[in-house]
């Protein structure tokens, strides 16, 4: 299989896959499309092949090893959702409590202005010319 076509399959199955709702469909795709760039992978350097990888098949190197992971069945798809899902949650529960943790300091701790005395705002002076003006 030649690198155009072993590029074509690759984006085709993560498209497939992307597009499909039929899980097993889905699973089968991702299947092939790592086995697809598990091929692309030897013979060349780690570099040479993120450079495929991102530039052609439009994956990041990071996903492209999730789907070699799954096509050599080292890592199931169902556990790299699920990774993936309890990762997003603390950095959504981080995010939030620091937020509130914020908030909280933040709303007892107003301090009085003093009051403006002496001179006036030009907005305000004006206003006050033209009701003067009025009357």
């Amino acid at each position: 299989m030649s690198l155009a076509d072993n590029i074509t399959a690759i984006r085709t199955m993560v498209r497939l896959a992307r597009f499909t709702d039929k899980r097993g469909l889905k699973a089968a795709a991702y299947k092939a499309a790592g086995l697809y760039l598990e091929r692309l992978r030897t013979g060349r350097t780690k570099a040479e092949w993120v450079d495929l990888v991102q530039v052609n098949c439009g994956l990041s190197a990071a996903r492209a090893y999730e789907l070699i992971a799954a096509a050599n069945d080292t890592k199931s798809l169902a556990e790299t959702r699920a990774a993936t899902a309890a990762r997003e949650r603390a950095r959504y529960s981080r995010k939030s409590k620091g937020s509130a943790a914020k908030r909280t300091a933040d709303s007892g701790n107003y301090r009085q202005l003093p009051a403006i005395t002496g001179r006036k705002s030009r907005a305000r002076s004006k206003a006050e010319n033209l009701t003067d003006k009025a009357s």
